[in-house]
């Protein structure tokens, strides 16, 4: 897809000066794709304490143990 961008030249310098080699592109990609991992953190975070579990997990870490054996 191709679009056009309005960057901050101050912030692109700063990114610029991280990786020289890569293009515009590339670095603009990249913050995408770490926006998206960022957020689909943050909406796993939420579901902290929300999920009920059920199982007993000193079994469960024994299991792993013995596998490991």
């Amino acid at each position: 897809m191709q679009t056009t961008l309005m960057l901050d030249d101050t912030l692109l310098k700063q990114v610029r000066e991280f990786d020289k080699d890569q293009s515009v592109d590339m670095l603009v990609n990249e913050a995408l794709r770490l926006y998206v991992q960022m957020r689909v953190q943050e909406n796993i975070r939420e579901l902290r304490g929300a999920l009920a579990w059920s199982g007993d997990l000193p079994k469960l870490r024994e299991q792993r143990h013995e596998d490991i054996r």
